[in-house]
């Protein structure tokens, strides 16, 4: 099964909760009818270009969302029942426009560095209550969807990467939503992706993995 089959059955997923949500469907269905499309089968996780003699790894996101826990739930438990590892990446937004606000440039990039921080600290120990093992943690400055890319690139080990979709009104959250829009993210090198629907519950999670 190929890469593309794989993004393309996850990107109807994410047509799903965008489709199920515009027509009214409780959060309970969207639950269980886009788990079946957005979570990729068990064997596009061995459709990887790492060195299988080395641990795969699992990248998550830590962005202070509920969905990125459902998100890390998941990879945490992949991780554990195959011998992989999870890496968490949080990203400190420098392309915020901080240097137009003057004198509070320099406290609101403090505060975001922070609030990265602590997404990154918060995650990292949602990971090491299933995993009983510290997961690698990674912290950036800049664009999100190019450090995610830079890191995709010069880690030939992360083997999947895990996102949770929000199921809200809003949409699923700014980096699945350019993902389903056929967005560019991977160049040289291509994983597969599992999107989470962000309102399943652990038990459900559970049954998953």
């Amino acid at each position: 099964i190929s890469v593309q089959y794989d993004l393309t059955r996850w990107a109807q997923g994410v047509a799903l909760i965008s489709d199920l949500g515009d027509r009214g469907v409780g959060h309970g269905d969207v639950s269980q009818r886009a788990a079946s499309c957005a979570l990729l089968p068990e064997m596009t996780e061995r459709g990887n270009v790492a060195d299988m003699s080395t641990p795969r790894k699992f990248l998550i996101i830590a962005d202070g969302t509920e969905e990125s826990r459902s998100a890390a739930y998941f990879a945490a438990r992949r991780a554990r029942n195959t011998g992989g590892i999870v890496t968490v990446l949080a990203v400190v937004d420098t392309e915020g426009g901080f240097e137009h606000w003057l004198g509070v440039g320099e406290t609101m990039r403090a505060e975001a560095r922070e609030a990265a921080e602590a997404a990154l600290e918060s995650l990292s120990e949602d990971v090491e209550e299933v995993t009983e093992t510290r997961p690698e943690v990674i912290l950036r400055d800049g664009d999100l969807i190019e450090a995610l890319r830079e890191l995709l690139e010069t880690d030939p080990a992360i083997s999947i990467l895990v996102l949770g979709a929000s199921t809200g009104k809003d949409g699923p959250g700014p980096l699945v939503s350019a993902l389903g829009r056929g967005k560019g993210l991977f160049e040289d090198r291509t994983i597969p992706v599992t999107v989470v629907p962000g309102n399943l519950s652990r038990a459900d999670i559970k049954a998953l993995t």
